[in-house]
């Protein structure tokens, strides 16, 4: 089996990062490279609340505070596309989901993972533009062919 530290570099070397939520405290811990990537929050605030002030964009708030209280209730699973702002004030996009499981203890967890999906939606929205100029393009040119 994987101990933390090789899992760790694992996840960071295809860009995920991750959170482990205790589902009995809430209490949250971020990865290593979940920090590396938005920075180290203040002490004197939380972490999660850190997070939906400073690093989640703010079109995402709403809808992600409520599936993360559904997460942590245990009505619901957490699959959302969100933008990031990492530490040099660019956002980002990325895919969090999470995962259940139980620890040594019998706690139950939660894992939430921040896969990076930033390329796949830039190319995406490329495609998609280009398709409307080309559309747009062919509609308004009024020329046949001729045999």
């Amino acid at each position: 089996m994987l101990n933390d530290l090789q899992l760790n570099n694992i996840l960071e070397d295809f860009d995920i990062a991750y959170w482990k939520i205790n589902l009995l405290t809430k209490e949250i811990t971020w990865s290593d490279h979940f920090e590396a990537l938005v920075g180290t929050p203040p002490t004197d605030e939380s972490i999660f609340e850190y997070f939906m002030n400073n690093v989640l964009h703010k079109d995402y708030r709403y809808d992600y505070r409520v599936a993360f209280e559904n997460l942590t209730s245990g009505s619901e699973d957490l699959n959302q596309e969100i933008r990031l702002k990492l530490k040099n004030d660019k956002f980002r996009w990325f895919e969090c989901r999470n995962l259940k499981s139980k620890d040594s203890n019998n706690t139950e967890n939660a894992v939430l993972l921040f896969v990076n999906i930033h390329q796949s939606k830039r190319d995406q929205y490329t495609i998609e533009e280009n398709f409307f100029y080309y559309r747009e393009t062919a509609e308004m040119t009024t020329t046949g062919v001729g045999i």
